[in-house]
């Protein structure tokens, strides 16, 4: 993930209270799944609204492109420990129980086999039997925020313009970002792109472990129709 220096700033606006939907998902996994678990690695974690979270019951690590957003994680965060590398290239040294990668940041990955590239780095990097959690914003989604208007959000004194174009598998977030300096606003402009792929796509990329679970939001098998996917797979 790259491109949020300006964004960073005004991520926990937009994204609002996104832990509230991703956590409870983590938790139920590792407690149905891998009970006995006790660390925690999370992928393209951000500002670590989630590891902040989740650092109150595991041993918790980060990583994220973004240095603007690990600055900001580090700073809400004090238990997890937040380092600066590529989800589709890294190496701890070591291996965890569970391995979390959500709010659609695989989507971030612009070729599916960068994605088959952080599935080979979650397989070296997990213990027998450990977890691979993730969830991903499908083509169908991308269908209909090509559909939708502007969107504005206040972020303390700065606003922000978020629109959305989107071709097949491929969908830009354009953020315009009104930040307020004295007594006029000026403007910064990053676009964030994201891919998706054909459910079987994925699943191939996948054949290394066994997935457990691949639902909609609600837990049930994903149809056409499905935004969002949640999968939970084992080493």
């Amino acid at each position: 993930m790259s491109g949020y220096e300006s964004v960073s700033k005004v991520y926990d606006s937009v994204t609002n209270d996104s832990a509230k939907l991703f956590v409870p998902f983590i938790l139920n996994s590792i407690k149905k799944y891998r009970s006995e678990s006790q660390s925690l690695l999370e992928l393209g974690c951000g500002t670590g609204n989630i590891l902040v979270e989740l650092s109150k019951k595991y041993e918790t690590y980060g990583l994220d492109l973004s240095p603007e957003m690990l600055e900001i994680a580090g700073k809400k965060d004090k238990k997890s420990v937040y380092k600066h590398r590529d989800m589709t290239d890294f190496d701890f040294g070591r291996k965890f129980d569970a391995i979390c990668c959500m709010y659609d940041s695989i989507n971030h990955l612009t070729s599916l086999n960068h994605w088959k590239r952080m599935f080979d780095c979650c397989f070296r990097h997990l213990v027998d039997g450990g977890l691979l959690i993730f969830d991903f914003n499908t083509l169908y989604k991308f269908s209909l925020l090509d559909m939708k208007g502007p969107t504005y959000f206040k972020a303390g004194k700065d606003f922000v313009l978020l629109e959305n174009s989107a071709k097949k598998d491929r969908c830009t977030w354009h953020f315009n970002i009104f930040k307020k300096e004295k007594d006029v606003y000026k403007l910064f402009s990053e676009d964030i792109i994201e891919r998706s792929y054909e459910f079987s796509k994925i699943k191939e990329k996948l054949k290394d472990f066994k997935i457990i679970e691949f639902v909609d939001e609600g837990g049930k098998k994903p149809s056409s129709k499905t935004t969002r996917v949640f999968a939970v797979c084992r080493k």
